[in-house]
């Protein structure tokens, strides 16, 4: 079983309230197979109930590019964007890819995280999970704040990878 699909199983449970029979149905898995990727994950509702009720999942109905900002927001906490950081800092053994400083060092999407969710239209954490582009090794690089803000690609300069007309396949 992939992260993305065990990310997807462990987010259903615990934020969403799906019974392991649901998740098995959705994804079409053996219950097993849910249990097992489940092992030793707390159900979300288990929280007290102040905290519960602070608990919430992003799902736009309608791709709205106003919105991917919160959408990209949350996926940033999510356990399975850290993997992804945490295996481009590795590869790059913690170091800038441009200057070689290795003090503050970011992650950053060569092709920019908000052009793929703008272009492929992800609506959800479950889609943006299942868009294997986005959890590319290959697609990071490890720069110092300095290099970062002279990419091509930072902050609102990445929207000159934003397309009107169709969807990236």
């Amino acid at each position: 079983m992939n992260a993305g699909t065990k990310w997807l199983i462990q987010d259903a449970y615990t934020n969403g309230g799906e019974s392991i029979k649901e998740i098995a149905l959705r994804l079409e898995l053996a219950e097993a197979e849910v249990s097992r990727a489940l092992k030793g994950v707390r159900k979300q509702n288990e929280l007290p109930a102040k905290e519960a009720s602070e608990v919430f999942r992003i799902v736009l109905v309608t791709y709205d590019p106003e919105w991917q900002k919160a959408l990209i927001a949350k996926l940033r906490t999510t356990p399975l964007y850290l993997d992804w950081r945490r295996a481009v800092l590795r590869r790059d053994r913690y170091r800038c890819q441009e200057c070689g400083n290795t003090k503050g060092v970011q992650v950053d999407h060569i092709y920019p995280l908000s052009a793929i969710v703008h272009n492929r239209r992800i609506n959800s954490l479950e889609e943006a999970a299942e868009c294997e582009l986005i959890w590319r090794v290959n697609n990071g690089r490890t720069l110092c704040p300095t290099c970062h803000k002279r990419t091509e690609t930072y902050g609102a300069k990445a929207q000159q990878y934003w397309r009107n007309d169709e969807i990236d396949e």
